[in-house]
């Protein structure tokens, strides 16, 4: 080393000793001084700041800045500023060893690479740059875990100031106060933080004025931490704290905004107005106020359901040009755990491909019969008040299940562990107490019995459900009996408690869990169960409540997440027709993910393209319609969407008839088309060339179950406007049942489709109609050796997307017509068998359908595949929503 260069460095470790003895952090010091020195010494800067960072992990973030602005690291000079310091820094390490020994051992490698990849998207610390993303998980998937991995990982790379915006109630503003506070230590090492907030109290603007609050709170090496709601006097209140802050505070304070369910009250849902700007929603205005106010640093939202987020305004807009909330900058989708339980998992959804029919899902889903419903919640708000519910009988078998339940978890020492019931049949307040005290009445005789000893009017639930599920259980413990469960059935009527959670609810009667006192709850809410709040230990959810919104439908779904040791004792029980709708969300979820991931593989950022979400085709919206007033419907399409009846309405039984009619109907008329078949798909039929006339006659004349009307009718619109020349083939399905579809010109025995047990009204459900193989029905009588060994819809449908010359079947439309056997009994059903099935005759007669199971003619139902264009005619197709980005004209900057 020369002398020069010697004496260069030892000048200046005396000024960087000075600042760092005065507590400025590290990268802040090494800013400071570089502001302060000429341009000649930084290389001496440079040398030091290399040796102190193989020496000290603290040093390990500082990143080289480069003359002219900007930062640049040896290994990549590019984007990514970030690179996790070996061994972690200090409060990811303490994090880190508190998931390990804690109920996220499994998941903590899942959180350091998922946190990784978006700590490289922050803005860089101690610059002039800031950022906004957005980062996606799934209901009840651990949200929190996750971006207290962020905060701790971003506070140890040089970030001072982390603010939490938790919800709209207290009691999530409480709970996750408390969880940030254990997870990053602020208690425990209270010498290293500045807190603005406690669990008790929410930013005043008391704690504002009090001088330990002020500047002195953001300097030197500590931290500061805050977590409030988002409510308009509370952002009041942080906007005066910031006015007390003077610019260089600022500029030299990086700060990491955490929005938590950032779709809710975040985005601007001011109605719009024709020709004319509307002011934003005050909540939306006060929080973009907040992040003008950040120099440096990053605004990160949280949320299972983005919607909202996505189709916001990217462009400044509004009162001061304020900047949008839109994550221009990333998104990131956290990782799905395999022992998450999410809509996919429960309702059986395969390979999130749009209308797949998938797996037919876990036996743990139970009917509220429809006549029910009217007993449960009131249906106006001005009945509320009062109203009186009942605890019907699907509630009783749902309280009854939770109580054996609970019994079981004790018989697996899980005793020390909390246990919840969610009851939630309606968003108004006043008909939760009514509920709560129809419930302790109802529980009122079951506990005297208890504590005489008699508990056999349990006996029936634990037959019926124990062991539906069995094969879900991780656990080794044994398979529980009646005897063994009675005494822990008496100890959970003896603890267990019902509870109202609302708004209206003092804070100290709702819902608060301790790690030294285990609950055993049935929770009775609405809006403050919703969202966010988690509920510990929960397994039986009694569910009516139903939207009109993607976003609200599942973030009610509060029964997704994780099951350690009791995934066997889930059980959930829907209002009739929430089971489809959730199936269709989960859809929606997967393939947002693979469009993100496909951007994300593109280099794509949503300041550069949109994200599209698919539109319901029938009644359900994708959020409120004021949120969606910067999204356009960008396309429509029915392109190889694939439906299937599988309910079947038996209020007439001559429907029926009448549609295993225009199936004959169709089938004679096609007898010019039949093809001579290879397959050995039990003497099925193939018909081959059949132009759409013949097809949409077939379905003018069907008639199907009102839950897929609309689908059904919006579906044959869009293939007479878009593809009426494709030419169709229809397969009639012959299985191993009698009795035989038999007409002059074939003869097919009929299939077997056991229907569930659980009655519907007047209706049969058989859930899944068509299997796996039959979308490609058509290739495999046809010979198609590669058609029968595919094992993936994602590879069938590229099959049929393929030209006939080629060997697949050129995008034509398939319709598989089905004839059910009055007959069909369960297959294989046994304890592991996810649905319980029953034999038809059994649920025709309880039908009270005794003349049509004694019938020789079978039931008729269908599946379709609807025909795609590959040969590129359509201009615009598809059925989305997206906000469309603007390219910016040549010679445009971008200016933040």
């Amino acid at each position: 080393m020369n002398q020069e260069l010697a004496q260069q460095k030892k000048f200046i470790e005396q000024l960087l000793d000075k600042k760092l003895d005065d507590e400025l952090a590290p990268q802040l010091a090494v800013s400071r001084l570089r502001e302060e020195l000429p341009p000649g010494m930084h290389p001496a800067l440079d040398d030091i700041v290399a040796e102190r960072q193989d020496r000290n992990a603290e040093w390990a973030q500082i990143v080289r800045v480069v003359e002219g602005g900007g930062s640049t690291a040896e290994s990549d000079p590019g984007r990514n500023w970030y690179y996790p310091p070996e061994g972690g820094g200090l409060r990811w390490t303490r994090l880190k060893e508190r998931m390990a020994n804690g109920g996220l051992a499994d998941a903590v490698d899942s959180i350091d690479l998922s946190t990784n990849s978006t700590v490289k998207e922050l803005a860089q610390p101690f610059t002039n740059e800031r950022r906004r993303g957005i980062v996606i998980g799934n209901v009840q998937s651990g949200k929190t875990a996750n971006y207290a991995a962020l905060a701790a990982k971003a506070l140890d790379a040089g970030y001072k100031f982390v603010l939490v915006l938790s919800g709209i109630h207290n009691n999530l503003r409480t709970q996750t106060q408390e969880r940030l506070n254990r997870d990053l230590g602020v208690e425990v090492h209270s010498d290293e933080w500045g807190t603005l907030t406690t669990p008790q109290h929410d930013l005043s603007k008391a704690e504002v004025k009090n001088a330990r609050f002020s500047v002195s709170g953001l300097s030197g090496k500590r931290k500061m931490i805050a977590v409030m709601k988002k409510n308009s006097s509370r952002l009041d209140h942080l906007l005066e704290f910031f006015d007390q802050l003077d610019e260089r505070t600022l500029m030299d304070t990086p700060i990491l905004i955490i929005d938590d369910e950032s779709d809710q009250a975040t985005p601007d849902s001011s109605r719009a107005k024709k020709d004319v700007e509307t002011d934003p929603t005050v909540i939306n205005k006060k929080m973009r106020q907040v992040w003008a106010k950040v120099k440096n640093g990053t605004y990160v939202g949280y949320t299972a359901t983005p919607f909202a987020n996505v189709f916001m305004d990217p462009k400044p807009y509004g009162v001061d040009e304020l900047e949008s909330l839109y994550p221009r900058d990333f998104i990131h989708v956290m990782p799905t755990p395999k022992n998450y339980f999410g809509a996919e998992r429960l309702f059986g959804i395969d390979e999130g491909v749009i209308d797949a029919e998938g797996s037919e899902g876990l036996d743990v889903v139970r009917s509220i019969p429809e006549h029910e419903l009217a007993m449960l919640a009131p249906a106006k708000s001005s009945e509320a008040d009062s109203f009186v519910p009942q605890v019907t009988d699907s509630l009783e078998d749902a309280i009854r299940w939770f109580v054996v339940a609970s019994a079981i978890r004790r018989l697996r020492g899980q005793t020390g562990k909390h246990s919840s019931m969610l009851v939630h049949t309606t968003h108004r307040t006043k008909p939760h107490q009514a509920m709560r005290d129809e419930i302790v009445d109802f529980l009122a005789p079951l506990k005297e019995e208890a504590r005489n000893g008699e508990v056999e009017s349990f006996h029936a639930i634990f037959n019926k459900e124990e062991g539906r599920v069995a094969s879900l259980y991780t656990g080794s413990a044994s398979a529980p009996t009646w005897p063994a469960l009675r005494e822990e059935v008496v100890n959970v009527l003896r603890l267990l408690e019902v509870v109202v959670d609302n708004g209206e609810e003092e804070p100290e009667d709702r819902i608060v869990y301790s790690d030294d006192r285990p609950r055993t709850a049935i929770v009775i809410g609405g809006g403050t169960l919703s969202r966010g709040l988690t509920l510990e230990g929960l397994f039986v959810s009694y569910f009516t409540r139903t939207s009109n919104a993607y976003d609200t439908l599942l973030q009610m779904g509060r029964w997704f997440g994780y099951r350690p040791g009791y995934e066997d004792l889930q059980r959930i029980w829907l209002a009739e027709g929430l089971e489809t709708d959730y199936q269709f969300l989960a859809t929606v979820e997967s393939e947002m993910r693979a469009e993100i991931r496909r951007l994300t593989s593109e280099g794509l950022t949503p300041e550069k393209i949109g994200l599209r979400i698919r539109r319901h085709p029938g009644r359900l919206q994708i959020t409120s319609a004021t949120k969606m007033k910067h999204a356009q419907h960008v396309e429509f399409t029915f392109q190889g969407y694939r439906t299937q009846t599988a309910i079947f309405d038996f209020s007439d039984p001559s429907v029926q008839e009448a549609n295993t009619a225009a199936a004959v109907a169709l089938l004679r008329s096609l007898e010019t088309h039949r093809a001579v078949t290879e397959g050995t798909r039990q003497n099925s039929h193939l018909y081959t060339g059949v132009p759409f006339t013949s097809i949409k006659a077939f379905f003018d004349a069907f008639s199907v179950h009102e839950r897929y009307e609309e689908t059904h009718r919006r579906a044959v619109e869009w293939v007479e406007a878009k593809l009426p020349d494709v030419s169709w083939r229809v397969v009639l399905t012959g299985g191993t049942k009698e009795p035989a579809f038999t007409e002059e010109t074939f003869t097919v025995k009929s299939v077997n489709r056991a229907p569930v047990r659980a009655l519907e009204e007047q209706s049969i459900n058989i859930r899944a109609l068509m299997r796996g193989g039959d979308r490609v029905a058509d290739l495999v009588l046809e010979g198609n050796d590669e058609a029968s060994g595919l094992k993936t819809d994602v590879d069938r449908m590229a099959l049929r997307l393929r030209s006939e010359s080629e060997g697949g079947a050129g995008g034509q439309g398939l319709l598989v017509l089905y004839p059910i056997s009055l007959n069909s009994t369960p297959q294989n059903q046994g304890s592991s068998t996810p649905i319980d099935r029953a034999n038809m005759q059994e649920v025709l007669t309880a039908l009270g359908l005794e003349a049509l199971a004694e019938s020789d003619m079978p039931l008729m139902g269908y599946g379709v595949v609807l025909p795609s264009d590959i040969e590129g005619r359509l201009e615009a197709d598809g059925d989305f929503m997206s906000v469309v980005i603007e390219a910016a004209s040549e010679g445009d900057t971008d200016v933040e």
